[in-house]
């Protein structure tokens, strides 16, 4: 069960590190998707441990099957999820099924709840161990990191403790938080009103947002809140990211793009909001695997 499972991981929680300096705190949100897989698995260890002498991995993810259409159709067992827990070795981990539906009109904007509920989480291992994480990184399961990463954080050119640092590749996949804005920036993405979202141009009432254009986005979102509301900057990390999707998923997007044309996403965003709402997509059955 989802209890157990929790019960498990939690007790893997490592002993407190000598000293104040906690790290940095990777915070993996969303559906777990291709986590199983040692391509993505590994790399997410391997960079981040790399970067700080100190990382901390937690969890606010779903191995349920009720993502999106473009997501994880099935659930993820335990079983194949056992590896990449061996290596990620998390503090905390909560994998609970998320059938809320939208939020402010998007399913996506649910990752900004589990981002809240990380905060919890990483504020409870800092009350533990009488120390303060400088950075924390919020990250998808599914991410590859492409980069080497390397020295240090501040090496690395992340340097700004007023900037929330975004990659280039989607912009909202591996996002470096300095601690000082973590907790305000987390719940304003988690907390504002849909009203006052839609005030700083994320609007999906409007026509343009059934195919997922204008502001209907969510990686919008993030930047809106940083820069319109915190009135802090972004900018671009130097890491390469690259997303690692499930075979259903590449199928989906597919058959996305030769009906709606562009990237294959935008017809998606908001025709479909589960895997069983594929009504749009007539001839996908045909390229799925088996």
């Amino acid at each position: 069960s989802t209890s157990e499972r929790e019960r498990q991981l939690f007790q893997r929680m490592p002993k407190c590190p000598v000293g104040p300096d906690l790290g940095v705190a990777i915070c993996l949100v969303g559906f777990v998707r291709t986590l199983p897989r040692p391509e993505v698995y590994t790399s997410i260890s391997n960079f981040f441990r790399n970067q700080s002498k100190q990382a901390d991995f937690f969890g606010v993810v779903s191995s349920s099957g009720d993502d999106t259409a473009k997501g994880q159709w099935k659930e993820v067992s335990q079983a194949e999820l056992e590896p990449a827990m061996r290596m990620l070795r998390p503090v905390a981990w909560e994998d609970t099924p998320d059938r809320r539906g939208p939020r402010c009109g998007l399913l996506c904007m649910r990752q900004y709840d589990r981002l809240d509920r990380c905060r919890e989480l990483i504020s409870a291992r800092e009350a533990e161990c009488g120390g303060r994480y400088a950075w924390v990184v919020k990250a998808r399961p599914d991410a590859r990191m492409r980069s080497r990463g390397g020295r240090s954080i501040a090496a690395d050119g992340l340097r700004n403790g007023d900037t929330i640092y975004k990659d280039r590749r989607a912009g909202d996949l591996v996002t470096y938080i300095p601690r000082k804005h973590w907790e305000a920036l987390s719940r304003t993405l988690s907390s504002t009103p849909c009203e006052r979202v839609r005030s700083v141009g994320i609007d999906c009432s409007h026509s343009a947002a059934a195919t997922g254009g204008g502001g209907c986005k969510c990686n919008l979102w993030l930047t809106m809140a940083v820069t319109g509301l915190l009135k802090l900057r972004t900018a671009y990390h130097p890491f390469g990211v690259e997303l690692v999707r499930t075979a259903e998923s590449r199928a989906v997007i597919g058959e996305s793009r030769r009906r709606f044309g562009g990237d294959g996403m935008r017809g998606l965003h908001n025709r479909s909001t589960s895997a069983t709402d594929l009504q749009h997509l007539i001839k996908v059955g045909d390229r799925l695997p088996g």
